[in-house]
């Protein structure tokens, strides 16, 4: 039941990270959805007039895909997980790295601390402007409850399918 229920939520928690990456590699080749300009963008999902660069999209969006694939990965079953990712068929010892569990965890707990700190303080860490009240607003709302559905389904589904 335990590994069950692990499993489900890394699989949210996995789909939710690979749809995230995949938003943020959008936005940095340019799409503007959900809103209509690149300055409305900015404006609600940053609180700043400028949106970053292409290269800072990626920069966001590879942890984020990775530990998306790495946990949807983990939920497979056992018998398919092993088949698929067999260390003789890589270039790279990754039984050393652990890539497939420390990807997860790392992006789980700093999606999750997101979540608890909030927009404000996250902007200020990472050296942005003060935010505007839209995102504020957006952040309480909707970027908040985001972060910590989709860090806490990665975390506790690690934590539950720990083998």
């Amino acid at each position: 039941m335990k590994t069950t229920v692990g499993k489900s939520l890394l699989t949210i928690g996995g789909a939710g990270l690979i749809g995230l990456g995949a938003l943020h590699l959008a936005w940095g080749a340019g799409l503007n959805w959900p809103y209509r300009s690149r300055t409305e963008l900015a404006s609600k999902v940053i609180g700043a007039t400028d949106f970053p660069s292409p290269l800072a999209c990626g920069v966001v969006a590879a942890p984020l895909l990775t530990a998306g694939v790495y946990s949807v990965a983990g939920a497979m079953p056992d018998s398919q997980y092993d088949d698929a990712t067999a260390t003789e068929d890589l270039p790279i010892d990754r039984s050393h790295l652990g890539l497939d569990t420390l990807a997860p965890l790392l992006v789980g707990t700093a999606l999750f601390a997101r979540g608890v700190m909030g927009g404000k303080l996250a902007c200020k860490i990472v050296g942005l402007p003060e935010p505007n009240a839209q995102f504020l607003d957006l952040d309480r709302r909707v970027y908040q409850p985001l972060c910590l559905g989709i860090g806490g389904s990665v975390l506790l589904g690690k934590i539950l399918t720990r083998r």
